[in-house]
């Protein structure tokens, strides 16, 4: 497929991720039932944005063109692990590999998985040349190169929990020497690479949770002086740090008569503790699980 097909294939993405049609409203409904946090205004959005930004056609091939020019045009194989944490979020990754003319296979978040197989599918319906290029898979074995995204709190967590194992350790430093490029969203991670020997080219720090104008939402913000609602996400396990919070909340609402506290996303491994709190604060504490979640409808 060469690249004004590809360009020409996107182009028709783009159009279809904003023409409001029933197939695209019942994958965004579908995604919203496998994932709460996948409100169906925030696909919107998030797909709004997709098209206007990388997928008119006009602007695709300029870019795209840029980078055959520099004769990167051997094709390889390349993994890519998708993140979940927002609607669509992995696209972009797809999108590079895929107008580079390169072959991909897809780690498939299971928080995404749904509006991701849904765009796939209409592209190899589109274009039946699609299945050679986009493949999904849960093993990533053998590709020529990986594209992985994670967070400040995953560089945190991983560094902390397996720092320890020489194995693991060395699995980090062979990766890291072959990677050409580096980004993170935190200053930190870039001091934790310092750790292995990285030869490529350090990337802008870009913080993932940015971007966001004013105008986007409608809210009537009241003055922090005035609020009285503590919210906090009630992860616990190996990962969630609620604990911290548990350790120290009681003597918060002690000390202040007004405040009311929600816990959301409750973890089991925790909801004891929280209904411990429960019985002694009454309606000044609620929560809701993470297998029980809030009504968002």
């Amino acid at each position: 497929m060469n690249l004004q097909k590809r360009a020409a294939l996107m182009s028709r993405l783009g159009s279809y991720l904003v023409s409001g049609s029933a197939e695209w409203e019942k994958a965004r409904a579908e995604a919203f039932q496998r994932n709460n946090w996948f409100l169906p205004e925030f696909t919107d959005l998030a797909a709004a944005r997709i098209a206007s930004c990388f997928l008119r056609e006009e602007t695709l091939l300029p870019w795209a063109t840029r980078y055959e020019s520099r004769g990167y045009q051997k094709p390889a194989q390349v993994g890519i692990i998708l993140a979940g944490n927002i609607p669509l979020v992995g696209f972009h990754d797809m999108l590079c590999a895929f107008m580079a003319g390169h072959r991909q296979t897809l780690k498939l978040s299971a928080n995404d998985s749904v509006l991701m197989n849904h765009i796939l599918s209409l592209l190899q319906e589109w274009e039946p040349e699609t299945k050679q290029l986009i493949a999904t898979s849960e093993s990533l074995k053998g590709c020529d190169a990986y594209i992985a995204t994670g967070s400040n709190h995953s560089a945190r967590y991983f560094d902390y929990y397996f720092s320890k194992y020489p194995e693991h350790n060395e699995k980090i430093a062979k990766i890291v020497k072959t990677a050409a490029y580096y980004s993170a969203e935190c200053e930190r991670d870039y001091a934790l690479l310092a750790k292995y020997e990285f030869n490529g080219k350090l990337l802008p720090c870009i913080p993932n949770g940015g971007g966001f104008k004013d105008s986007e939402f409608s809210l009537n913000l009241v003055p922090a002086s005035e609020r009285n609602l503590i919210l906090c996400k009630g992860y616990g396990g190996i990962f969630g740090e609620v604990k911290l919070v548990l350790q120290n909340i009681e003597e918060v609402l002690n000390h202040r008569k007004d405040l009311n506290v929600f816990f959301y996303s409750v973890t089991k491994d925790v909801i004891s503790e929280i209904n411990v709190l429960k019985i002694k604060f009454g309606k000044r504490l609620n929560f809701s699980t993470v297998s029980d979640p809030l009504d968002r409808s």
